[in-house]
């Protein structure tokens, strides 16, 4: 079933990565409405970030890389799509950390008005016994 998936929904992209859809098992359109809690949990995360603008600044940085490699894009209210999905998200500060003082969550269990996530609509893959077998060198 993945696999007829990943043959049925792959491309590459301009880079030669591949790209696939995501495997779902129900359609999508039985998400509810997300946008109202997304949008509260933005909101709370900019007045969090109002108080610290090195932070600030970092989120910005991050929101132009996903605009810009495609993963997120700017949503025109009137011209929002009949099926759509607003993926809450959150951050984790780690301001010990060298690299990576932020680090940012996307909340796919957040359910929607229909108390369905997108988590629940994933088809869900199959664990691996033996993993260490799979990773072998």
């Amino acid at each position: 079933m993945r696999e007829d998936h990943f043959v049925r929904t792959h491309r590459r992209n301009c880079e030669g990565r591949y790209v696939v859809s995501m495997a779902l098992n129900k359609d999508p359109s039985c998400l509810g409405n997300s946008k109202d809690i997304a949008i509260r949990r933005l909101n709370s995360l900019w007045k969090r970030l109002s108080r610290d603008s090195s932070y600030l600044s970092l989120y910005v940085e991050f929101l132009k890389e996903y605009e810009e490699l495609g993963h997120l894009e700017r949503v025109v209210e009137s011209s929002e799509p009949p099926t759509h999905y607003y993926i809450p998200h959150h951050l984790v500060l780690r301001p010990e950390k060298l690299t990576t003082k932020l680090r940012i969550v996307f909340n796919g269990s957040s359910p929607t008005t229909t108390g369905i996530s997108l988590n629940d609509i994933l088809l869900k893959g199959e664990v691996k016994e033996d993993v260490f077998e799979t990773i072998s060198f």
